[in-house]
């Protein structure tokens, strides 16, 4: 089966965030090319979204909150995504050292 990968505004707002830091802290070369392999990362969530394990935050979530690592080392991002039905929606991308994101966090409240 294949999934529909669903971008949340907010996901896109963290990638943005994230490329302009990287952009100032090594290079606009360097930014684009971490920005454009997390999003085809991303959608590579399109085959077997359950592959990846449960978000340290799942606990504090109604639905099922998954996490996929992106990069290793220090520079690790984690998108935090939910799978409904046919769908995978990105909910947000956090630095790994960032505090746990909360259902407020995600809803904008």
């Amino acid at each position: 089966m294949s999934y529909r990968v669903i971008i949340q505004p907010r996901a896109f707002d963290d990638l943005d965030k994230a490329y302009e830091y990287l952009s100032t802290r090594y290079s606009a070369q360097t930014a684009t090319a971490w920005y454009n392999g997390f999003i085809e990362t991303l959608y590579s969530l399109s085959e077997n979204p359950l592959r990846f394990g449960y978000a340290r935050e799942n606990h504090k979530f109604a639905a099922e909150i998954r996490q996929l690592l992106y990069r290793r080392q220090k520079n690790v991002h984690r998108a935090l995504y939910a799978v409904e039905d046919d769908a995978v929606r990105i909910l947000c991308i956090r630095h790994s050292a960032q505090r746990d994101v909360t259902p407020e966090d995600i809803s904008g409240g």
